[in-house]
């Protein structure tokens, strides 16, 4: 979710419903008992937390002045903001990708299962691969 300084947007309300329903939704009975037990811990509290930021933010953006209001919707349209939040998205996802290939190899030492190590470097390496490829096609295309 990118950092927007006008009213939430359609997809940061989905989200947070998302989150939510997902989480409510795993706690039916049906639902295999270790998916029950570990992700609506997580998904309903993230879907509240997002919801009452995205009310909060509203809350806000409708408290300032018209003119302020437009103000902000336009820097959230400007391409030169888009430029800057495209570069430094790069570099935190070119820190994250680093980051994750420390942690796996210190995960991969420490536990016996080596299946799931295995997975998680093939997943890893696709999603740098898909980086990359992303990054080219974008560069090419523009």
């Amino acid at each position: 979710m990118r950092q927007r300084y006008g009213k939430p947007s359609k997809w940061d309300w989905t989200l947070a419903a998302g989150a939510l329903l997902a989480g409510l939704l795993l706690l039916l009975p049906f639902v295999p008992a270790l998916l029950r037990e570990k992700l609506p811990v997580v998904l309903i509290p993230v879907g509240v937390g997002l919801l009452v930021m995205n009310a909060f933010s509203l809350a806000y953006y409708k408290s300032l002045p018209e003119e302020e209001q437009k103000e902000r919707s336009r820097a959230d349209r400007d391409e030169r903001n888009d430029m800057i939040r495209g570069k430094a998205a790069c570099v935190v996802l070119d820190l994250e990708t680093g980051l994750w290939v420390v942690l796996l190899f210190v995960y991969g030492l420490y536990q016996e299962n080596r299946d799931i190590f295995t997975l998680l470097i093939w997943v890893n390496l696709f999603r740098i691969c898909a980086i990359g490829l992303t990054r080219w096609w974008v560069s090419r295309k523009y």
